[in-house]
């Protein structure tokens, strides 16, 4: 996935990113995996693999896998635009 980002990247909390699942214990449920920060174009990372770039700049990009099979994605503060 690829969000645009309009917060700071500090502000971005990866564990309000969930996938939750009836059934399964929220401590067991689906999070963010190999997120990497982005330029705002898209086209060049800001910081390594799994670190938080060093910017207060609000116009950037965050791409990360996630595994979803079922439920709704992003069942907390986040939303797919």
């Amino acid at each position: 996935m690829e969000m645009a980002l309009t917060i700071p990247p500090q502000e971005l909390q990866f564990s309000k990113i969930i996938v939750p699942e009836e059934g399964v214990k929220e401590m067991d449920w689906q999070t963010v995996l190999a997120e990497q920060f982005l330029n705002n174009n898209g086209t060049e990372r800001i910081c390594d693999l799994y670190e938080t770039p060093d910017t207060d700049n609000s116009d950037s990009r965050v791409t990360f896998f996630i595994y979803v099979t079922s439920g709704s994605l992003f069942g907390r503060e986040y939303s797919l635009c």
